[in-house]
């Protein structure tokens, strides 16, 4: 499916080994390091500060930044000195050992090998994409593979294409992680604190102390769960790390403060360390905040139960904040055309159309807008990469302006004018990386058409109206029986893409036999549903499924009753009995305000996981 963080298994893997251990160092590698610091342009490649640090690797990253100085990619950089290097060869041949290839498998940020020259001040880099890694690993034969890097990818002083391409990689690659920016800048925040405590922090190597225990066991089994039923979050908090440890300066019985840091596979680090409380207050001065408690400490009390409840919070972040994402066939669908239907006129799409192509849909992204930018705009206030927020054109012009600058648009078009600048868009209601991710997922699924998943929207004809007046009555059951009937395969699929060791305890149907959607009218004309949770009474087992019934249905087994009689008197569905274990309502205003099933999908996730989370910290 479209999920970026489902782990694969090792049997699964296409580079079959662990990242590597602590490595030796030497002053080879040293001088590589210094080398390419010197080639570097320094003006937009950033060395990250713990590219030399005390650890014996030369593991790092760099930053590339805009004119302003300002970040605007992040890469895994691995420095090696570059072996004999033979001008009569097109390429620089390097040896990689598995346990690197192993690691930029399971890597979400770029890597690249970087082959450095020392005696020629030069460098040769190649990107570990995952085509790389499925070619190399036809040619593993023992515990390394020869990797030909292509002397054009050069970095010196006096060549400099590397920049451009490695923003390329860069922006490849987070096309395809919706969340791609909160990972590059919790990856960003974590080699924060590893730098600061590196500073400031003492890892009391040999030292005894019983608390030790009390801090290990709570690391255990809060590494468990990142490791197991969390990957997703751990992908996405602490990417690319082995285990996270905890650095403290209070521990007491009562008194608490810490903050965990994350341990890089490829450093030999301990787990637990100390911070002094002047250090401590240094750190913070540098925005990395302490977590305190007062009155009990819970690692030493009830470890298990904080694990739980730390984990708790990070998952309700995520998805309050939609940085765990997933796309199928449908959220695609719904989407892209809830987008194109709030923005059809600055795209310059047909309004209300059953059907939309991929391909027309990104060359309105990539060709028409950016045109029609530099139209409402103005020549004289563009320039390249400006920012411009896609939702101000709706906000401050009238639709005729819109359409009017739409036809110019069109006009231009046909007589082959193309964009002048590059722009970058952000929109206040859409997040473009997860439209764009949804673009791609219909590219790699071969699926190019993007169809309308509910009816279309029409406005009464009269002066006032509510919002569920918009659908009419036969639009209106086909809108809600399409987003009932496929709800809970893609909160199923969700669950297993993104949480598979919990799809027992998160299942949709909580041991139901059946799901029964009522829809209905309520006391003011609102729509309205019911959740009736409903199990078995007779012997013999059944698949679990889900029936929507309506207001007005000739067969409809909650048409007479009051919600609460269901409890007491149970209900038949075609001529099976149940009993009600569970039922729940609410109103259906969320289904006209566009995308319905990803706002659905996250309110039940956050239902699921909050009770999921009560009952773990009892």
């Amino acid at each position: 499916m479209g999920y970026r963080s489902n782990p694969k298994k090792m049997s699964e893997k296409i580079i079959n080994a662990k990242p590597a251990p602590y490595p030796n160092n030497n002053a080879e590698e040293l001088a590589a390091v210094s080398c390419f610091l010197s080639i570097v342009d320094n003006k937009f490649v950033k060395p990250d500060v713990n590219f030399l640090d005390k650890v014996p690797n030369t593991d790092g990253f760099v930053e590339l930044t805009d004119n302003d100085d300002s970040p605007v990619a992040i890469i895994r950089v691995q420095l090696k000195t570059a072996s004999k290097v033979d001008p009569k060869k097109d390429y620089v041949s390097h040896q990689c050992d598995l346990p690197f290839l192993a690691s930029c498998e399971g890597s979400i940020i770029p890597v690249l090998l970087i082959a450095v020259d020392v005696k020629a001040k030069q460098a040769y880099w190649e990107y570990i994409s995952k085509e790389c890694l499925i070619r190399l690993s036809k040619k593993i034969k023992k515990d390394s593979v020869a990797l030909h890097i292509p002397k054009t990818n050069i970095i010196s002083e006096t060549h400099k294409d590397y920049i451009a391409l490695w923003k390329e990689i860069h922006d490849k690659q987070k096309s395809k992680i919706s969340d791609f920016d909160q990972v590059s800048e919790n990856l960003r925040a974590a080699n924060g604190i590893i730098s600061k405590l590196s500073e400031y922090a003492l890892p009391e190597l040999g030292t005894e102390e019983e608390i030790y225990k009390d801090i290990h066991d709570f690391l255990d089994k809060y590494n468990y769960l990142l490791d197991h039923e969390f990957r997703t979050i751990k992908n996405l908090l602490y990417p690319d790390f082995w285990k996270i440890g905890l650095a403290y300066e209070d521990y007491t019985d009562t008194e608490l403060h810490y903050i965990f840091y994350p341990i890089k596979y490829t450093i030999n680090d301990v787990q637990i360390k100390r911070v002094t409380e002047q250090n401590r207050k240094k750190i913070e001065n540098d925005g990395i905040e302490f977590r305190a408690h007062y009155g009990q400490n819970p690692i030493k009390y009830y470890p298990e139960k904080y694990a739980y409840e730390l984990i708790g919070e990070c998952v309700k972040s995520a998805l309050t904040n939609k940085t765990i994402t997933y796309t199928n066939n449908f959220l695609a669908n719904e989407y892209i055309v809830q987008f194109i239907d709030d923005h059809y006129v600055i795209l310059g799409l047909e309004k209300n159309r059953d059907s939309y192509s991929v391909s027309e849909v990104e060359q309105a992204l990539t060709k028409f807008l950016p045109m029609f930018i530099e139209e409402m705009e103005g020549f004289e206030n563009m320039y390249d990469n400006r920012l411009i927020d896609i939702n101000s054109f709706r906000m401050h012009n009238y639709p005729e302006e819109l359409e009017k600058g739409a036809a110019n648009v069109r006009t231009k078009i046909g007589v082959g004018i193309v964009p002048n600048f590059k722009i970058r868009i952000k929109s206040r209601d859409y997040n473009l990386s997860y439209l764009k991710n949804c673009l791609q997922y219909k590219r790699q699924n071969k699926t190019d058409h993007i169809e309308r998943c509910y009816g279309i929207k029409v406005r009464p004809n009269k002066t006032a109206c509510y919002f569920w007046e918009y659908f009419p009555p036969e639009e209106y059951k086909k809108t809600v029986s399409s987003f009932f009937n496929n709800f809970h395969r893609i909160y199923t699929e969700f669950i297993n893409a993104a949480f598979p060791h919990l799809i027992n305890e998160l299942n949709y149907f909580k041991g139901a036999d059946k799901i029964a959607i009522h829809a209905f009218r309520s006391g003011d004309g609102s729509p309205s549903f019911e959740v009736y949770y409903l199990k078995k009474l007779t012997q013999g087992k059944m698949a679990p499924e889900l029936n929507v019934f309506f207001e007005g249905d000739t067969i409809n087994p909650f048409a007479d009753r009051a919600p609460g009689s269901y409890f007491k008197d149970g209900v038949t569905i075609d001529q099976i009995e149940y009993k009600v274990t569970s039922m729940t309502g609410t109103g259906f205003d969320y289904l006209w305000e566009g995308i319905p099933m990803q706002k659905y999908l996250y309110k039940v996730l956050n239902d699921r996981f909050t009770a999921y989370f009560m009952e773990k910290k009892r």
